[in-house]
């Protein structure tokens, strides 16, 4: 048996996206966006890419709470809005109990989910 073993590779997206993205752009440095980053770990599609391959990230998430764990576990450049065709403030829709991690601006598109809670956050094009 060699004395070099090969190190296990953490993936965190949740459909491997970052599996997937890490062997379409397989250099060593790059530069990605993540819109809608949650806490910045759980389920995080640029996680990957920040701790193995020491990619410059930006993230937004606009729930100050999640904000404020980005803040404490990444490196990233971080904005505390919402992604929208318009700037100022909005309300946000975050799902409730274990859909918490879903969240938009559209009423309508998190209502399926148990009495979402809204919040006003910031929006920025």
């Amino acid at each position: 048996m060699s004395e070099y073993t090969k190190q296990e590779v953490k993936f965190y997206a949740q459909n491997r996206e970052d599996r997937i993205l890490s062997k379409m752009f397989p250099s060593v440095k790059g530069t990605c966006l993540d819109i809608g980053a949650n806490d910045g770990v759980y389920l995080s599609n640029t996680y990957y890419f920040e701790q193995s391959r020491e990619w410059r990230c930006i993230l937004v998430e606009p729930n100050s709470e999640l904000c404020e764990k980005i803040r404490n576990t990444r490196h990233a450049t971080s904005f505390e809005c919402a992604a929208s065709e318009k700037s100022g403030e909005g309300i946000l829709y975050i799902g409730s109990g274990k859909n918490d991690v879903y969240s938009s601006l559209d009423p309508l598109a998190i209502e399926r989910y148990d009495k979402p809670k809204p919040i006003v956050i910031l929006t920025r094009t």
